[in-house]
């Protein structure tokens, strides 16, 4: 069953910044900025009818799952952003941006869960957001070769000639960012909660091994009997939310276009494109059931993140 809290409010997000840009040179621009974001009155879709810690009520005994559509969730985002671009005269670009940011929420999404989603104590799920990536770096590199009329080198050949060797153009970008967290569950009982916190987290970061220490956390919180005899635990586990983080993620891309000028006003594209050009392995997060037996393990890589490669052609008029 759905049901959605017909007095929800609108939901709000607020935003501001403080930027500072400041050129270097005639090729240089640095950038650096401190960006805000709040968000109050987040739509959340919470279980009411779970077994409560430590009484093991429920609030209609004799109905199944029911989800409740509350607009009460909370954001916020703070971020340092710089970014540095170089444009030469002789056809380069170059760009450089570095993000390093913190995003906490209590309200994963609309139609995300999180382990312990409590309708009666929404701040208990209070942490780092499901997307939060502490560091972002990218880089993008772009050259059109000079070669060809009207360029540095072979300005004057015939025009079959000029079609062999203008237009040629490269791309590289690469993209580097730490992991994203991964919300803890003790994987048995009721309701849905998150393992004891007994030492501090530490990654080895072994991806045939453990990527962090899984002897910091414990599933050896107190239970009770529900009314109809279910095993309820008695209190939610001190873990918090999103505490532990996968795997970063890297990854470079390069692109090789040329420009077949074949009159003014006829010019025949053809690209020929990398992502993830060395095929970089991006592994998923690891195993966040604490009862599993592969707990703290990485269990795989992420869909779709394999090297692909694609050829096209376009023709401008």
């Amino acid at each position: 069953m759905i049901a959605v809290n017909r007095d929800n409010p609108n939901s709000m997000v607020q935003e501001w910044n403080l930027q500072v840009e400041r050129q270097f040179g005639s090729n240089n621009v640095v950038n650096i900025a401190y960006v805000g974001t709040r968000g109050t009155d987040l739509s959340t879709y919470y279980p009411y009818n779970i077994y409560q810690f430590g009484t093991g009520k429920q609030n209609f005994p004799g109905l199944g799952a029911i989800n409740y559509n509350n607009y009460n969730g909370i954001s916020n985002y703070d971020g340092l952003q710089m970014h540095a671009e170089h444009r030469a005269t002789n056809g380069l670009v170059a760009t450089f941006s570095y993000a390093w940011s913190h995003t906490l929420d209590d309200s994963p999404g609309a139609f995300q869960g999180q382990t312990a989603a409590l309708y009666y104590d929404p701040k208990a799920g209070y942490g780092n957001s499901s997307q939060d990536q502490r560091q972002v770096f990218s880089s993008s590199i772009l050259y059109q070769l000079p070669f060809g009329r009207g360029q540095r080198f072979a300005n004057n050949v015939s025009r079959p000639m000029d079609w062999l060797v203008d237009g040629w153009q490269t791309s590289l970008i690469g993209l580097v960012q730490s992991g994203t967290p991964v919300d803890l569950e003790t994987g048995q009982d009721n309701p849905g909660n998150r393992p004891d916190l007994t030492g501090a987290i530490t990654y080895s970061k072994s991806i045939s091994g453990f990527w962090f220490n899984p002897k910091a956390f414990s599933a050896n919180i107190p239970t009770i009997a529900a009314p109809d005899g279910t095993t309820v635990y008695s209190r939610l586990g001190t873990l918090r939310r999103n505490q532990v983080y996968g795997p970063g993620y890297r990854v470079v891309n390069f692109s090789l276009q040329k420009n077949l000028h074949l009159t003014d006003k006829y010019t025949m594209e053809l690209h020929g494109d990398a992502f993830n050009l060395f095929n970089t392995a991006e592994f998923t997060n690891p195993n966040a059931n604490v009862t599993g037996s592969n707990f703290g393990q990485i269990e795989g890589t992420q869909a779709y993140s394999n090297r692909e490669i694609q050829l096209a052609a376009r023709f401008t008029f």
